[in-house]
């Protein structure tokens, strides 16, 4: 049985979005083709635009859900600590995280 995610609702909303762009996309650059309307041939391609940037939003999220491992969070605190970040920090030592 597949874990459900809490970006799951997200991840959801965000391909609809895209969807619903890229579909408003194609209708209204074929009006602008058909009418030859240049004003509306640009609101198409800021549509299109839209689009592209809700599907990088979801390539964002699939990649975050993938890297949040258990111990990450410790391991970039660590990283950070070697960069010269001087925030909040934790002696903790860093633990590899198991795989399942």
């Amino acid at each position: 049985m597949a874990r459900s995610s809490p970006r799951d609702p997200l991840r959801r909303a965000v391909a609809i979005v895209a969807a619903l762009n890229l579909g408003y996309f194609g209708v209204e650059f074929a009006v602008a083709l058909t009418i030859g309307s240049v004003s509306l041939l640009g609101d198409s391609i800021d549509f299109l635009e839209d689009a592209l940037i809700n599907v990088l939003i979801a390539i964002a999220i699939a990649a975050g859900a993938r890297d949040a491992a258990p111990g990450s969070a410790c391991c970039s605190r660590q990283a950070s600590r070697r960069s010269g970040w001087r925030g909040e920090s934790s002696e903790r030592p860093c633990r590899p995280s198991r795989s399942r």
